[in-house]
Parts: C-alpha cells; structure tokens; sequence
C-alpha cells in the first residue's frame, strides 16, 4: 500500500429525487443497518482498546494520509464523518484548523471527544446531511465508511455531500482495495 489517500474532487450531475424516492432510500438504507447493527455507517471503528492512545497512535497515519489533501486555509469548514472519539478531528485541531466539526452515532465514542473539548457531536450521518443540504463545508471526510455502504446508499451519501459542498469543495475518501494481492484478503475478510 502505498500510505497516500488520492484526493477525489468530484461533480455529479444534478438530478432531480422526488420524495418518494427520498422516502424510499431512507427505508432502505435504515433496513440495511437494522440487519447489521455493529457495522452502521455511522459509527464504525477499529481503534486500540486504550482509546487515549489512539489520539497519538492514529496521528501519524492521518498526518500522512489526509493532511496533504486539505486546504491549505485553516479557517476551512470541515466535517470528519464517523468520527470516533474525535482522533482525526483532535489531530486538525493540533495543526490549526479552527473549523472542524465531527460526527458520529455512538454517544460513547461522542463522550470521549467531549474530554477533550472536541467539536464532536451525535449524528447519524444522512440525516446530518440531508438537513444541511446548502452548501457550506469545504471537506467532508467519511474516513472508510464508505466501505460498508451499498453501491446505492454510496451513491445517496456522495450526493448528500454534493449538496452540503462548497464549490469547490471536496470528499476526501479511503477506500479499500480487496484486488490487491498484499492486503485485499484483510479488507475483504472487514465486510
């Protein structure tokens, strides 16, 4: 693995989603986690069982990874998808963003971030979004969420954040890759 995260800026066309529709993939999507409630969208985590090592642990693969492709304006509105106990959102802090806003579904990962005066909160993912749908964030990092969505529910989600960007904006994405001879078999064994 090569250890950089590529930057995705992306344009989806708009198209016009009736009600129903929206309806509909909401229906969907909460079956969809109903089925699996330990690997929803919003709050999956694989982090050290000693969760205030992980704010040093995570820091250097994130400083790697995701600083390259921010911007380099620290006043950027940035929403970490998935949060956890705010272990990317503490790192952006660190290094001087002062606009950072994280999510997450479980209150018990949302507390820790809160002992460290994060800016973390209790989310779950599409309805944050689906209520913040003019554009006001300049990034928008899922972490590798997107990795246990639907080909369909990627699909909303990426639009949800079309909605929710800035032009210009981007979704900074971490993607696993199950053809790579190293570590496809890890990252399919995840699912």
């Amino acid at each position: 693995m090569s250890g950089n995260v590529p930057s995705t800026q992306f344009s989806l066309a708009p198209r016009a989603i009736s009600g129903a529709r929206w309806r509909l993939i909401g229906r969907r999507r909460r079956r969809a986690q109903a089925r699996s409630p330990a690997r929803t969208f919003d709050s999956y985590w694989q982090a050290p069982e000693d969760v205030d090592s992980g704010y040093r642990s995570f820091s250097a693969y994130y400083r790697a990874n995701y600083l390259p492709h921010l911007p380099r304006d620290r006043a950027a509105r940035i929403l970490v998808v998935s949060c956890g106990p705010g272990y990317l959102v503490s790192l952006l802090a660190q290094v001087g963003y002062s606009n950072v806003t994280g999510i997450d579904s479980d209150p018990g990962k949302i507390e820790h971030a809160r002992h460290r005066d994060l800016a973390c909160e209790v989310a779950e993912a599409f309805p944050f979004l689906e209520a913040r749908q003019v554009a006001q964030f300049d990034v928008i990092i899922p972490e590798q969420e997107l990795n246990h969505l639907t080909v369909d529910e990627t699909i909303d989600f990426l639009k949800l954040c079309r909605g929710a960007l800035r032009p210009g904006g981007r979704v900074i994405v971490y993607a696993m890759n199950g053809a790579n001879p190293l570590v496809g078999s890890e990252h399919r064994a995840q699912h």
